[in-house]
Formats: structure tokens, sequence, C-alpha cells
């Protein structure tokens, strides 16, 4: 990791394609990828990968279920992101595939 002091809460998502995922967060929201991504022992999952989002810090691995953490349907997620320019944002995340449910 990049930095061992993160305030407040630092949220970890599960994801049952991490590697889409982080590819979505890099597209849609400028994420960017801290330090190198750690693969589970079959080299493709990932168990690790810290993202800079504006500021803060999202982590997000692969489902593991041998390990306990089996993926799961989610059963409501939100994360929040104050920007200046909300509407660049929001250009952005469509462009990159997001979908309006609530405009």
């Amino acid at each position: 990791m990049s930095d061992y002091h993160y305030p407040g809460v630092t949220p970890h998502l599960m994801s049952k394609d991490a590697v889409a995922a982080i590819e979505f967060y890099k597209r849609a929201l400028g994420a960017e990828e801290q330090g190198e991504r750690m693969l589970m022992d079959d080299g493709k999952r990932i168990m690790h990968c810290e993202l800079k989002i504006n500021g803060g810090t999202l982590m997000i691995a692969d489902a593991m279920p041998e390990y306990g953490y089996p993926w799961v349907e989610p059963q409501g997620t939100t994360l929040n992101i104050i920007v200046d320019d909300a509407r660049a944002v929001w250009d952005r995340a469509i462009a990159a595939g997001c979908t309006v449910k609530m405009p």
C-alpha cells in the first residue's frame, strides 16, 4: 500500500470481476491505482487493489469463497463523490457506460 494513514472509513468492495471493476472506475471516475495489484494464488483474481478517486481511497478485490468471502449480490451500496464540476464527472461516467437510474 502506498500510504498507511487513511482518514475516516475506507470502503473495501468485493467484486465478481475486480479487473473489470477497476478498469471501469478508471474510465468513469478517473481512478488511479496505487502500488501494485496483489493477486490470489491462482494468479488471476485480485486479492487487493487500492484506488485513489478524487483524493479518497477505495479498496477492491475479487470474491474469495475458499477463504469465506463468497460473491453475494449487493443489497445496496452507495458511494458518494463530492466534486467541483459535477456535470463533467456525470458526463465522464455516462461515457464510460454508467446508466442513469435517478436523474
